[in-house]
């Protein structure tokens, strides 16, 4: 039997006290310690193995020598329909805090048939957007430390679970986070998410809201954006991507959604810049409300049915828009919690272009959006930089822009983003936006 030692805090010590009790409780078992990776790695063994169970632990774990005694009184009455045993402690320590005091542990035995069914020859995820049957590597699931739970989430529609409290399995623990995770906020943001399970619904003829997704080498963004689609609790939409002659494999990580009727997907043969692609979105929609999704963000699972109840209610609202979770991303791709941004409370086209400030989400009425014939592309920049500003300030000079006062967009902050590498060009633009409105709209700004 396989036992994988997840060490996700690179701690050595804990790894190889870890390592020791495996070696002591069980006699030929193969232990695998995992830091980076580890789901790719973890599907490659269990591909390769013919054993019918595996373990997961943490490292600092420990196994006792009645655990593989246990472990086979536990065999003998587990159920063919039971993907494996959550583990307890017989008595909890008091004192510390233990991992499943935030998140739940997940699952420690796992069977290996209800795990395998879709893990490919390299380990990845295939099949299905959602890979069904792999642990998901960090292309699909950017959260690694929640890995072992999304595939229970995901299991526990069609197989059933086994809990038991032991003395032979010791759990880990933890006087506190570190001081620059704030472990509580991110699990309830990204809870909702991995419990999800996508949504198979029938296609409506005319949907309420097209979400459009224009990218450009983002490839290793999107399956994790386009999840927080197929998983909205509102299902009354259409997806149209852009991909925007992405050099990439953009185009083989987009190709598993094309099986979808309500996702449409749309390839430039060269780059045009977002104005362009956003425009190109709009030809082609079918709702009445439009919502930019950048590639590298996410919704939350009631985003568009949040904003769904507010523009059917609402005849004189030209676009809305609400607060957002922001999360930095760091060098190694880790992505830290780092707030809820409260925007403007109340815009103008004033205050939107001497405070540039994000809005996330934005959604807008079609019908306006094409009286006022999309985004401009003629700017200095060709449409590239600055268009959901640009856009903003036109509605809001004619139209009502109302504020949603709830968090319902994820953005991701990270310093190779278009925006963060051309800071200092918005004056230039700020310059001739302020000439272009009295120009062409005869409105004036200061």
């Amino acid at each position: 039997m396989i036992v994988f030692i997840l060490d996700l805090e690179f701690n050595p010590v804990a790894l190889r006290q870890t390592e020791i009790s495996v070696q002591n409780a069980f006699s030929g078992f193969r232990s695998i310690p995992v830091n980076l990776n580890f789901a790719a790695i973890m599907n490659r063994a269990i591909e390769a193995s013919r054993e019918p169970f595996f373990i997961t632990l943490y490292a600092g774990e420990q196994l006792e020598h009645g655990f593989h005694s246990e472990l086979q009184d536990w065999f003998k009455e587990l159920p063919d329909d039971c993907a494996g045993i959550c583990l307890q402690p017989s008595e909890p320590t008091s004192d510390v805090l233990p991992l499943s005091s935030i998140a739940p542990r997940g699952p420690v035995v796992w069977r290996r048939e209800a795990v395998a069914g879709m893990i490919g020859e390299t380990g990845e995820d295939i099949g299905k957007p959602d890979a069904s049957g792999s642990f998901l590597t960090s292309v699909n699931l950017p959260f690694e430390q929640y890995v072992l739970l999304e595939m229970m989430y995901r299991l526990s529609s069609a197989w059933t679970w086994r809990e038991y409290r032991t003395q032979s399995w010791k759990a880990r623990y933890f006087s506190s986070s570190p001081g620059w995770r704030k472990s509580k906020e991110e699990w309830s943001c990204i809870h909702p998410i991995i419990s999800s399970i996508p949504r198979t619904v029938s296609v409506t003829a005319i949907p309420i809201i097209t979400v459009v997704v224009c990218t450009f080498d983002n490839a290793e963004y999107l399956p994790w954006s386009i999840r927080s689609m197929l998983i909205q609790s509102f299902t009354d939409w259409e997806l149209i991507v852009i991909d925007d002659g992405s050099q990439d494999d953009t185009g083989e990580k987009l190709q598993p959604y094309a099986i979808d009727p309500r996702v449409i997907l749309i390839r430039n043969e060269e780059n045009r810049g977002k104005a362009f692609c956003l425009n190109k979105a709009l030809s082609l929609a079918r709702g009445k409300w439009l919502l930019e999704l950048d590639a590298d963000d996410w919704l939350t699972p009631d985003c568009l049915e949040v904003i769904a109840e507010q523009a059917l209610t609402s005849d004189d609202i030209g676009a809305f828009y609400a607060h957002h979770y922001e999360w930095l991303e760091r060098s190694n791709k880790q992505l830290l919690f780092k707030r809820i941004e409260l925007p403007l409370p109340e815009i103008t086209p004033e205050r939107l272009l001497s405070s540039a400030s994000p809005l996330a989400p934005r959604s807008y009425r079609i019908r306006i959006l094409k009286e006022l014939g999309g985004w401009w592309e003629h700017d200095p920049y060709q449409g590239r930089l600055y268009e959901d500003v640009q856009l903003l300030i036109r509605i809001s000079s004619r139209y009502t822009v109302k504020h949603i006062r709830k968090a319902l967009y994820h953005r991701r902050i990270r310093n190779a983003s278009i925006t963060r590498r051309n800071q200092g060009n918005y004056e230039r633009w700020a310059g001739w936006m302020r000439r272009e409105l009295l120009r062409a709209e005869n409105i004036e700004v200061n």
